[in-house]
């Protein structure tokens, strides 16, 4: 059927584009890392600490928050930014970056403003901030080619984020690539908003017209306006 073609092809466009939008905003960064003349230095010396979570509490500890049990635990996991429970201490007071160190999340990275107590080997970087801004150190993080270690299970290891190396400019730099990052970040996330639309509306239409076909209500074949 001819409206079939159209949506299909509609659609086929609409997923190009969410693409191009993610591999430009991906291009923006990596030009700025690749060709800025600034000194590399290694993770381990643009952070005042680096360390991986422990064990879960085993019974000092909430799936909601109550008047005991305020503080978030944190895990290696994407979902709900891998929030497993509340406790009711806190081993990071102070922003950081977490990394997610095992499992199909590995290399995910988040900011953190909040006290929290990580756990699961999640990896926590926290920037010496008079060298590197805790936005300017996730966007670097995230630039990486993380290398997974070579067991079953993929896993990150302290020692391995200690040694890799990112660019450093100035602080001031730093916020002037943020903030141009960050508007870059937001247009593309509007522009995913109007693709993922435009492709929720083409499936619902084409579910419209086989309902209809399927009942027999269509008469004759339309040219689809898209």
């Amino acid at each position: 059927m001819k409206p079939f073609a159209a949506i299909t092809k509609a659609k086929t466009n609409a997923e190009q584009n969410l693409k191009n939008a993610a591999a430009f905003f991906e291009s923006y960064l990596q030009g700025v890392f690749e060709n800025g003349n600034w000194e590399m230095k290694t993770i381990a010396m643009v952070c005042d600490e680096i360390f991986a979570g422990g064990d879960a509490p085993k019974d000092n500890y909430s799936l909601e928050p109550n008047e005991k049990h305020n503080i978030p635990i944190y895990a290696n996991a994407v979902k709900d930014r891998g929030l497993y429970g509340y406790t009711d201490f806190a081993r990071v007071t102070k922003p950081c970056v977490t990394i997610a160190a095992r499992g199909s999340g590995t290399g995910h990275t988040e900011l953190r403003n909040e006290h929290f107590l990580p756990i699961v080997r999640l990896i926590v970087c926290i920037p010496d901030t008079e060298q590197i801004s805790n936005e300017f150190l996730k966007y670097t993080i995230d630039n990486l080619v993380i290398q997974r270690s070579g067991s079953a299970i993929p896993q990150l290891t302290v020692p391995m984020i200690k040694d890799y190396k990112i660019p450093v400019p100035s602080i001031e730099e730093q916020k002037l690539i943020i903030e141009k990052a960050e508007t870059l970040k937001q247009q593309k996330e509007n522009l995913d908003s109007v693709y993922l639309q435009k492709i929720e509306g083409l499936e619902e239409l084409k579910k419209s017209i086989l309902q209809k076909a399927f009942a027999g209500e269509l008469k004759t074949e339309k040219a689809v306006a898209l």
